[in-house]
């Protein structure tokens, strides 16, 4: 008889002293059944171990079999507690304080599965997985924001937002309140530039070619400025500099079909052109022929000359023989 009681005033999760051990819950299991999660203490809920087959106010999506932890304040007129629950099925862990509100909502709390944490997945695929499901009131998936003094040395140089190295590389990417720095240090306090890249930058490719920046696309700026180390073709104007004579360069073209010292179409296609050389190459090319031009109008003033003193003298001749 006394064994038929336990078992019924158990199973209606009122404590039984059994000796030294206190029993309670389902079948002595000390978890009792709740399925409202945001019973409050004036609704008769109090501290314990659940488990619910229909959970109500539960993570959003709980169904099926849950576990709740419920640790409730004293005084059983409020409802502030501090509550666990996952599904009896998955490694999902989630938390809430009711802060006396029943409908506060659930906080999934990040775990670390195979040395993998997962931020909006439960399935990471990355030592950090930060998946961010894009909404109007939330469209940045990863935000880091540092609260020191803005314009002290440390706030640049000191501390770092982010801090990215490798055992075989050293830093990788490093950023900070003046900048970034890729694959060395970030800028430093007050520095006027804003990116560090050491290395090659591929944009729209990942070969490089190893030049220093690689663009597979087209560019648009406003203004480029180009220093060139070759000197500039000034030199054409001096009175020692040799110009190659019209036959030459006829020759030159009637041969190769490019001009002299100009790049042939096969050659450009193939290698591509360095703007500061082709345009040292052009200015010479448009100085030769300013040259050129010079000496035609030289040629040609003179011819006119010649040809204003041969129509005098033409005239003059026809009036000396009419005088006859």
């Amino acid at each position: 008889m006394f064994h038929k009681l336990s078992i019924l005033i158990c199973a209606l999760g009122i404590p039984l002293q059994l000796g030294a051990q206190t029993t309670w819950g389902v079948l002595n299991s000390r978890t009792d059944v709740r399925t409202d999660a945001s019973l409050s203490g004036a609704q008769g809920a109090v501290s314990g171990f659940f488990e619910a087959s229909e959970p109500v106010n539960y993570p959003a999506g709980a169904s099926s079999w849950w576990h709740l932890l419920d640790v409730r304040h004293s005084n059983s007129a409020n409802n502030f507690a501090m509550q666990f629950a996952g599904s009896f099925f998955d490694q999902s862990l989630y938390f809430r304080k009711t802060a006396d509100n029943g409908s506060r909502p659930w906080s999934r709390v990040v775990l670390e599965a195979e040395g993998k944490v997962g931020i909006n997945t439960t399935t990471p695929s990355a030592s950090l997985d930060v998946q961010s499901k894009y909404d109007e009131s939330n469209s940045t998936g990863l935000k880091m924001f540092y609260t020191g003094t803005w314009g002290s040395s440390q706030y640049a140089s000191t501390f770092r937002f982010l801090d990215i190295s490798s055992t075989e590389g050293g830093k990788i990417l490093q950023a900070n309140g003046y900048g970034v720095g890729v694959g060395v240090d970030p800028p430093l306090y007050a520095s006027s530039d804003k990116l560090y890249v050491n290395g090659n930058v591929g944009i729209g490719t990942n070969n490089t070619q190893g030049y220093k920046l690689a663009v597979a696309g087209s560019i648009i700026a406003e203004s480029i400025k180009v220093k060139v180390q070759s000197a500039w073709p000034d030199y054409v104007f001096s009175p020692q500099a040799n110009l190659p004579s019209l036959k030459y360069v006829e020759g030159f073209i009637s041969e190769n079909r490019h001009l002299p010292e100009i790049p042939s179409a096969g050659l450009v296609q193939s290698e591509g052109i360095d703007v500061g050389e082709m345009n040292i190459k052009l200015l010479k090319k448009i100085e030769e022929l300013t040259l050129y031009l010079i000496k035609q109008n030289k040629d040609i003033q003179h011819l006119k000359s010649s040809n204003q003193r041969l129509t005098e003298d033409v005239k003059m001749l026809k009036q000396h023989a009419n005088s006859k």
